[in-house]
């Protein structure tokens, strides 16, 4: 069983970048090497009002 590592903030704001540019999040992830869920977990996680860190 593979152990779950978070992404770092480089990747964070690599997805963010990528997914800002129109970007799929299967590409995000196939570009990143990681699970499609991942992306759509990180995007849904980090985007609205309650996340100030990338300006919403």
């Amino acid at each position: 069983m593979k152990k779950y590592t978070q992404l770092t903030c480089e990747q964070r704001y690599h997805t963010y970048l990528l997914n800002k540019q129109g970007y799929s999040q299967t590409f995000i992830a196939k570009s990143m090497g990681r699970n499609k869920s991942t992306i759509s977990r990180e995007l849904s996680r980090n985007t609205g009002v309650r996340n100030q860190l990338w300006g919403a």
